[in-house]
């Protein structure tokens, strides 16, 4: 079975934008299995992920978070207006569901690299990921 890696994604991620809708149709390409992408929160069993569900999580700016310039901007008020443009894609998460605390791995599009991040909602995150469609295979 083929196996993505995350920078295998970043480095096309307009491709897999504009054939979203039909990763999403087809069991086979949804369930491409993307190394190192994996939830694992006690006390729930351990998840590795695949392209369909990141693509979901990311495209529906669920498992996606705003860099931190853009969250303290110094001018909120003038630049409200303005889009604001994600810049980490989430797609490795361990932590707790009880205390909430997680540690995850992210993209960053700025920085063209893996980060590490700490997150205070891992229930946010784990109930999205639980709430995804996934097709029926064939």
């Amino acid at each position: 079975m083929q196996t993505l890696t995350i920078a295998q994604i970043f480095s096309q991620l307009d491709v897999y934008q504009a054939q979203y809708l039909n990763i999403l149709q087809d069991p086979c390409q949804y369930s491409i299995l993307v190394a190192d992408a994996s939830l694992s929160i006690w006390p729930c069993q351990p998840v590795q992920l695949c392209l369909g569900e990141l693509l979901q999580l990311w495209f529906g700016n669920k498992w996606t978070l705003h860099s931190a310039t853009q969250l303290f901007d110094a001018e909120p008020v003038l630049r409200r207006h303005l889009p604001q443009s994600v810049d980490l894609y989430l797609y490795h998460m361990s932590g707790n569901l009880l205390t909430g605390h997680a540690k995850a791995r992210a993209w960053s599009v700025s920085q063209q690299q893996s980060v590490c991040v700490t997150l205070d909602a891992a229930w946010q995150y784990y109930s999205v990921y639980k709430s995804l469609n996934t097709p029926q295979a064939a």
